[in-house]
């Protein structure tokens, strides 16, 4: 089910849920970083072992399983910036609040094949 798209809201862009919480590492180290919990074409929320920096650009890759959406690739790359960082309900994670940076057209498009094809709503 998408999150609440209200005034209240400072997001652009509906959030969607989706139905595999994919990975993300970063793409240095290989790392495991995250796990996406909801997204858009501007960003996403992941949980984490530990809190975010706010303001921290990270480089890294969502991890798609093999043949998930027929990509020609496994990985996507994107940056992005840390916007917040708190809490989980569960004690021992975090959610983290990111903002993609300079998204290249192969990039977006990839989100939005994510989007489209493992997200709960299905009207975008």
């Amino acid at each position: 089910m998408a999150k609440d798209n209200s005034k209240n809201n400072k997001r652009a862009k509906q959030r969607h849920d989706l139905h595999f919480y994919l990975k993300v590492a970063d793409s240095e180290s290989g790392k495991i970083i995250g796990r996406i919990v909801d997204l858009t074409v501007d960003g996403m929320m992941l949980v984490s072992d530990g809190a975010w920096e706010a303001g921290k650009v990270h480089k890294a890759k969502i991890i798609l399983t093999d043949g998930l959406l027929g990509l020609a690739t496994n990985d996507v790359e994107v940056s992005f910036t840390t916007l917040w960082s708190k809490p989980d309900l569960n004690p021992s994670l975090f959610v983290n609040g990111v903002k993609f940076k300079d998204l290249d057209a192969k990039a977006r498009n990839s989100v939005e094949q994510i989007i489209r094809n493992i997200s709960f709503d299905k009207k975008h």
